[in-house]
């Protein structure tokens, strides 16, 4: 009798840490979810034209303190995108995805508590100021 009842308290100490171990798992995927895309990654930028100037771009976004993990990805996204455009000979595509950059920038920095530094946005639009000025002379 009394290993029936140790082998019914194994087996509900055994649910149990199954039950919380699925309750873990979940809650680590629900933590996953609220912090934002996967960071979009410098190292994977293909060389092209305007390389040296994209890379400082996408450099200095990653370097940008005071960005959330999300909008540095998404800024980083943009750029990005900007060397595949550049890599197919879409120069428009790729200035647009430049110009999508400087538009988020802006609305990062001009939102009525800015989400960037004064610092860190001077940085970024001078490092932007060069990279479209690369990808405009490839026009």
């Amino acid at each position: 009798m009394k290993i029936q009842k140790l082998a019914a308290t194994l087996l509900n100490v055994t649910r149990l840490i199954a039950f919380a171990g699925l309750l873990t798992l979940m809650a680590g995927s629900a933590l996953a979810d609220r912090q934002g895309p996967p960071s979009a990654n410098c190292a994977d930028m293909i060389p092209n034209e305007c390389y040296v100037e994209l890379s400082a771009l996408c450099s200095a976004t990653e370097n940008a303190i005071s960005l959330k993990p999300m909008n540095k990805s998404g800024l980083k996204t943009k750029v990005l995108g900007a060397a595949i455009k550049l890599n197919q000979d879409k120069i428009g595509q790729a200035d647009q995805k430049l110009v999508d950059y400087e538009t988020k920038l802006g609305q990062l920095d001009d939102a009525d508590k800015p989400k960037i530094s004064e610092a860190d946005a001077n940085t970024l639009g001078a490092a932007l100021s060069a990279a479209q000025l690369c990808v405009d002379a490839q026009l």
